[in-house]
């Protein structure tokens, strides 16, 4: 993925009204999101009939959870400065009320596919471990 996001790489929207914008998430955007969890380090591994979400920062891997991914996303949505097509996008807030309202981290196929990583033992070992 680009380092320079779009909003549209992420959720689709549409006019409503004056001020007003419908948001919603495509499957293509799903994965976009789940690339970019990716790309922050986050993944998950299968060991033993069980699922384990972690996180890879400067080196060291610890676990993490898919709330800490959901706000990890959130942090991003609440920072980050979008490359803009033509202005006419929604309010940072509108973003905000659709990721609660609407949470985009669903745990399907594409969420497996897009974050299944595989551990090392060594890895593995300080997952179970933590």
């Amino acid at each position: 993925m680009p380092k320079n996001y779009q909003l549209s790489d992420f959720v689709s929207f549409k006019k409503s009204g004056k001020l007003r914008y419908e948001l919603h998430c495509t499957p293509r955007q799903e994965a976009d999101i789940y690339r970019w969890l990716k790309e922050q380090g986050f993944g998950l591994s299968e060991a033993d009939e069980r699922v384990f979400t972690f996180r890879r920062i400067g080196g060291e891997i610890m676990p993490a959870s898919v709330i800490s991914m959901k706000r990890n996303f959130l942090a991003f949505l609440e920072a980050a400065a979008f490359e803009s097509n033509d202005g006419d996008e929604p309010k940072r807030s509108e973003l905000i009320n659709w990721f609660f309202s609407m949470p985009p981290l669903k745990q399907n196929e594409l969420f497996r596919l897009h974050l299944k990583d595989t551990l090392s033992p060594e890895e593995m070992s300080r997952i179970q471990a933590a």
